[in-house]
């Protein structure tokens, strides 16, 4: 009774086999069933997102990544709307019920303090019904901060790639005149500015983020030297995530090539949150010189010299 989902399932199969033709094909085959499920529409305009992205077509990547962004904001409304009308329902019952209550205790000597206790009773709801709402538009807030800045630091990728494709291109280029050189320079200096801001944005979301207060509140809350690991497993996978969301090629090049131990890549991770050495110590719940050592560890691995910083080494893989 619901093909299109199948479909979509056996489009993700492809996708991840690498066949996108076959992928985009299941794709207009779930388009053209019968749909009765609010969300398919949105899930297609998502896979649409992920063939072009594999594609190279940013263009129509970032059309179908905006409608499944409008599908899925349509269907956050018509689940507000719900939630509403649920609350309407639950006020109208509950002030019929009061009504019954005052009429059942009419003429008795408790009346009034009753009435009070009622009052008190629904105060108490509007004023909690209040703080959730307000809670949850903090919460909305928050999200569509996070999805503003995840669609900027896309645009901002697909810019500096698109530039630095021209540079190399320049540099391959016989500079036989003034004119081409004052191009490549303009372009060089384009490409470094759209990697600055690149990198700005990515630090914002690593400091910005949940867990990055989280952390914080960890190192300063814990003493030195605790007999329990301050962070947790769970933790540690979230960071990860987090952290591969952000720096995909940077993660790429720790685990894969470099070859870095779990301890090591603990302190890169803490390290791309901008901690010292001694919060650091006691978020791995080790003695200061042990960081060191295991900076140069990782820096040796990576057979990085010179005096740059291990953060800076690290976002500029």
């Amino acid at each position: 009774s619901d093909t299109a989902s199948d479909y979509l399932t056996l489009s993700d199969l492809e996708q991840k086999r690498g066949n996108l033709e076959q992928a985009e094909n299941y794709l207009q085959k779930a388009n053209s069933v019968s749909i009765d499920n609010d969300f398919v529409p949105a899930t297609i305009a998502y896979h649409y997102y992920k063939i072009n992205k594999e594609r190279d077509d940013y263009k129509r990547a970032l059309s179908f990544y905006e409608e499944y962004v409008a599908a899925e904001d349509s269907l956050m409304n018509i689940s507000k709307s719900v939630d509403i009308y649920d609350t309407e329902q639950k006020y109208e019952h509950l002030k019929l019920h009061n009504e019954n209550i005052r009429l059942l205790l009419k003429g008795q000597r408790n009346y009034t303090f009753i009435l009070i206790l009622l009052f008190l009773c629904a105060l108490l709801i509007i004023v909690y019904l209040a703080t959730i709402r307000r809670k949850n538009r903090s919460l909305l807030k928050q999200q569509e901060k996070i999805n503003t800045l995840n669609q900027s630091i896309y645009q901002l990728y697909a810019e500096l790639r698109r530039k630095s494709d021209e540079l190399i291109q320049l540099q391959n280029t016989q500079y036989s005149s003034v004119k081409m050189q004052v191009e490549y320079e303009n372009v060089q200096k384009e490409v470094d500015s759209l990697r600055s801001r690149l990198f700005e944005l990515r630090e914002s979301k690593i400091l910005n983020s949940n867990l990055a207060k989280k952390i914080k509140k960890i190192s300063q809350t814990v003493q030195p030297n605790h007999s329990e690991a301050p962070v947790s497993e769970k933790m540690w996978i979230d960071i990860e995530v987090l952290m591969m969301e952000v720096y995909p090629s940077v993660i790429k090049v720790l685990q894969k090539d470099a070859g870095l131990s779990p301890s090591e890549m603990h302190l890169c991770f803490l390290t791309l949150f901008k901690l010292d050495s001694t919060a650091i110590s006691i978020l791995l719940n080790i003695i200061p010189t042990s960081v060191d050592r295991t900076r140069l560890r990782v820096r040796k691995k990576l057979n990085w010299e010179g005096k740059q910083g291990l953060y800076e080494s690290l976002v500029n893989i």
